[in-house]
């Protein structure tokens, strides 16, 4: 019997350590991937694209030379570079699959990715590259069975029929989400918040009417960077980042709660409705696992893209956040 005891333990022990080795591992490749993030958009940058291009050269990963060609690819549209090659080379399905398995835990480590596919097809609509916006979902939709059921894919879907004004034009999915009725979708809490100010972005864009608060929420989106680049793309920048809206507070909070209550809040466990940025990454820092179920074991699940909310300006817009927090600790 104590043969077999010893035997389990080293057995769970050796577990354990090439769970660590491989999330160590993970870290070093994300740290890498947020230091070289950090540097492209630095102001005083002159050139942003040898810096992003040397990166997908250099690092050996498949998956994070993947996320480094959404970049790629941005630049490439801003600058009017030529982008073929890196529209042919990228590949979503390392993003979502590990030894051609599907990983529901990769998808939520990449919860970043669909976020900036937002941000490049709002590029490639500036740019008037609808080949692109079309390419790109074609990679996208080529993994819709594995995907359909999260927020994040619907999102994209949505924007790219928006921004090709196609169907109905994203306008059923956006606005279910702008009004929380998104329980039988998988989606990382922490991002939700951000997910509904883009879809309230894109109705602006669509000439839908907003009502002060859905506003409220667009010019807070301008507070990011993530925000920024997409409504200036989608020519919303100059009108939201100015809009002087006087909302009534006690009536916010009596909308909140009407929301709140309406929510199957059995299934949406910790998502409510934020009405203010700050609410948003409060609400974020506290929910620790997305709907898909990522475990809580996996702790850098959080640390993955965390910066990513840190790229929400604080509403005192005194100072812009460091992204590198997130490994500080």
């Amino acid at each position: 019997m104590n043969q077999i005891f010893y035997v389990l333990l080293a057995l769970l022990l050796v577990y354990l350590l090439f769970k660590n080795v491989k999330m160590y591992k993970r870290i070093k490749l994300n740290k890498n991937y947020v230091n070289t993030f950090n540097a492209i958009f630095k102001e005083d940058n002159e050139n942003p694209y040898q810096d992003i291009a040397r990166y997908v050269d250099e690092v050996d990963n498949i998956e994070f030379k993947n996320k480094g060609r959404i970049f790629k690819l941005f630049f490439e549209l801003k600058e009017g570079y030529n982008y073929e090659n890196t529209l042919s080379e990228l590949d979503f399905k390392e993003l979502f699959y590990e030894k051609e398995k599907v990983d529901n835990q990769k998808i939520g480590y990449n919860s970043d990715t669909f976020v900036w596919l937002v941000v490049l097809l709002a590029k490639a609509y500036k740019c008037e590259k609808m080949d692109v916006i079309d390419a790109l979902m074609e990679k996208m939709q080529a993994h819709e069975e594995i995907l359909k059921n999260r927020v994040e894919y619907q999102l994209c879907l949505s924007a790219a029929k928006s921004l090709k004004k196609e169907d109905d034009l994203g306008m059923e999915f956006l606005k279910k989400l702008i009004e929380g009725e998104y329980a039988d979708y998988q989606y990382d809490t922490r991002l939700i918040g951000l997910y509904k100010k883009i879809a309230t972005a894109l109705l602006a864009f669509d000439s839908q009417e907003l009502d002060d608060y859905e506003k409220n929420d667009v010019k807070l989106l301008c507070n990011s960077l993530v925000g920024t680049f997409i409504l200036q793309d989608l020519g919303l920048f100059d009108e939201y980042s100015t809009m002087e809206l006087n909302l009534d507070e006690n009536a916010d909070e009596e909308k909140t709660s009407e929301e709140v209550s309406e929510e199957n809040t059995e299934v949406v466990e910790e998502t409510k409705e934020e009405t203010t940025l700050e609410e948003a990454v409060d609400d974020s820092q506290e929910e620790t696992a997305s709907e898909d179920n990522i475990s809580s074991e996996e702790g850098s699940a959080k640390e993955e893209w965390e910066w990513l909310l840190d790229l929400e300006i604080q509403e005192d817009n005194t100072t812009e956040p460091d992204i590198m927090l997130v490994f500080s600790s």
